[in-house]
């Protein structure tokens, strides 16, 4: 597992064995994960910024509670379909309920801020049939990304922290990672791709981005017959509200008004 604390002073170059002594301390690191992908209905992207001491604690923390529970690895698709590790878990309701509300108390407790964005594949690609949206702004996965980015920008702003002093981590091997990499350097962080395996981080943001990618899915797109239903996925919300204060949803308006305020051409002009 990693130890945060070797990454506090550990920029880009040092991961690739290009130290400088010119290289920026690294005062937080931000770790991004992504639920769902461009061929699934919502892709969503969750992360959180701390310390690396803080992230520290929460390395501890975290694996202290599926320690508990004698698990290896926590994988949000595996709870929640009681396979794999959960495989004994099911019907097991206040078990369950404990374990997430233990999680989330604990990135609550170790962690500075949340960051969420999510998309909806179909807004996004009617939108990608008129206007040059994916070459202008990127795909779902790298624009979902740079509006957490966006925020992550917005708070650094607020604690006086240079954003070339923040570490992005995401998780190696998603979708157009390299055109994210490059156009995060133009926003000023400096983003790299580790294998989930090695970061427990990457599993805060996994449990936070299928809760919040599930109640979108069930707003927009699940047999919504009464009040009840909205209250059910309200409610599936509980554990981690609060955690991700910034939080978006990329539907058609949305990308329309980025497209005019970002000048986007269209692919063809209207009759």
């Amino acid at each position: 597992m990693r130890n945060y604390s070797l990454l506090r002073h550990i920029g880009k170059a040092v991961l690739f064995g290009e130290f400088q002594e010119s290289s920026p301390v690294v005062m937080f690191t931000a770790y991004f994960d992504a639920s769902g992908t461009k061929l699934a209905p919502i892709l969503t992207v969750v992360g959180f910024v701390s310390r690396a001491k803080k992230w520290d604690k929460f390395n501890d923390e975290w694996t202290a509670i599926l320690a508990r529970e004698q698990v290896q690895s926590f994988h949000m698709t595996d709870f929640v379909s009681s396979k794999k590790e959960f495989s004994g878990w099911k019907g097991q309701t206040e078990r369950r309920k404990k374990f997430i509300a233990d999680l989330a108390e604990c990135i609550r407790r170790h962690t500075n801020k949340g960051f969420g964005s999510s998309t909806l594949i179909s807004d996004y690609n009617e939108v990608n049939v008129d206007f040059m949206l994916q070459e202008y702004a990127g795909t779902p996965f790298v624009m979902s990304t740079r509006a957490c980015l966006g925020g992550l920008t917005r708070w650094c702003q607020k604690k006086n922290v240079l954003t070339e002093n923040t570490l992005v981590i995401i998780e190696k091997g998603d979708d157009d990672q390299g055109d994210l990499i490059e156009r995060a350097r133009l926003d000023g962080f400096k983003v790299i791709p580790m294998l989930k395996s090695d970061v427990v981080a990457f599993q805060a943001g996994d449990l936070a981005a299928w809760k919040f990618r599930t109640a979108i899915n069930g707003m927009c797109y699940g047999p919504i017959a009464e009040m009840s239903d909205t209250h059910k996925i309200i409610r599936s919300l509980e554990p981690v509200r609060g955690l991700v204060q910034n939080n978006g949803v990329c539907e058609k308006e949305s990308l329309l008004k980025l497209c005019k305020k970002a000048g986007i051409p269209r692919r063809r002009v209207p009759k």
